[in-house]
């Protein structure tokens, strides 16, 4: 596959390298990144998100996994001003039931620079002896919301967000739902939630939530779109200057078809791709990097397919296909009888076996 002039070619951006990584034959290709087209139409999206919606407000990245979110994650604070006025962490995934508010706020509060993290205090606690775990997180959260307003910080980033909502149940679920709400409402700081597509589904669930968040879809590159595809070589050729040996380029941008199948469009899994089959090749001391090299560190099959279903039913739910989004206006159009829908007798709900109540004829019938 040859590259093509006329598209785009991704800008290479390179962070600062430390000096134990400047030994390892693969240092200049892990600096690399790559602020590619679909990196910076999210980026772009995700500001103009900001300067237009509400300061109470919660943007959602969603993308499928190895898409690149982390990255855009690293590149947005830059954009908003500094490491200064924007907050990034990244939510912990519990191993039990519920999702630790106290370490997020921990987190959020370390972030910001706040001194004493760990001596906080409720308002109303005692100035001597223990203090109740419930006082010592509502302590946190308010010293997180105290700093966050006298610090003037423009945004709350949070990567892996989905562990907020898909730790317990539904009903913790709605909970942290609230919670959120109540940070966003409390602070006037918005809030960036990054995470895959099950992400959108969680805030889908809260109508007070759904209204005021704003979704921002990081796409993966698509094998029916040709520029694309063509996009898509550009970029398998920038990895490959990068990489030690013979002829990188020459190896990886005829098989620039096969990266974009079992990588499924992804840059992020598209680049672990090449690093790998590039150092099983050096290890095997012949160099240049052969299909089987590829074959043999890609994803496999059946976890190919299944990383392909979840991203195609994210993306179907993006588009409104599915019956679960289709549903909701099915009932709302019955209900409000919109384009003259029948009619439904109001009533409360009959009980199973329960029969219809109907006048039945009195008196005498001729």
């Amino acid at each position: 596959m040859t590259q093509n002039n006329d598209i785009e070619n991704p800008i290479e951006f390179k962070p600062q390298a430390d000096a134990a990584d400047e030994r390892s034959p693969f240092a200049e290709y892990d600096q690399l990144r790559l602020l590619h087209p679909k990196v910076k139409t999210t980026i772009e999206d995700t500001l103009n998100a900001l300067d237009f919606a509400d300061a109470n407000s919660i943007a959602i990245i969603v993308g499928p996994s190895g898409v690149g979110k982390s990255f855009v994650t690293s590149v947005l604070p830059e954009r908003l001003g500094g490491q200064g006025c924007v907050v990034k962490v990244e939510a912990m995934a519990e191993s039990g039931r519920s999702f630790s508010w106290s370490h997020f706020y921990r987190e959020v509060l370390m972030a910001v620079g706040d001194p004493l993290v760990e001596g906080k205090r409720a308002p109303d606690a005692p100035a001597y002896g223990q203090i109740p775990n419930n006082l010592s997180v509502n302590a946190l959260r308010v010293a997180m919301e105290n700093a966050l307003q006298l610090r003037k910080i423009r945004a709350v980033i949070v990567d892996e967000a989905e562990h907020i909502l898909t730790a317990g149940n539904a009903k913790t679920l709605l909970a942290n739902l609230d919670v959120l709400k109540s940070i966003a409402n409390r602070t006037r700081v918005p809030h960036i939630l990054v995470g895959p597509y099950v992400l959108y589904e969680c805030l889908s669930c809260s109508a007070q939530i759904a209204r005021r968040t704003h979704l921002i879809h990081f796409p993966r590159y698509d094998r029916a779109n040709q520029q694309d595809v063509t996009m898509f070589g550009n970029i398998v050729a920038t990895f490959a200057r990068s990489l030690p040996g013979p002829d990188p380029v020459g190896d990886l941008v005829p098989a620039t078809p096969f990266i974009m199948e079992r990588s499924l469009g992804c840059v992020g899994t598209a680049r672990d791709l090449i690093r790998c089959s590039s150092n099983r090749a050096r290890l095997h001391g012949h160099g240049r990097i052969r299909r089987e090299d590829l074959n043999a560190v890609a994803l496999a099959g059946a976890n190919s397919d299944r990383m392909l279903l979840d991203i195609m039913e994210g993306e179907a739910r993006l588009r409104g296909e599915s019956r679960r989004r289709a549903e909701p206006r099915r009932m709302a159009q019955a209900s409000f009888n919109f384009g003259g829908a029948e009619e439904h007798p109001q009533g409360r709900q009959l009980k199973p076996g329960e029969p219809r109540r109907k006048r039945w004829p009195v008196g005498l019938q001729s």
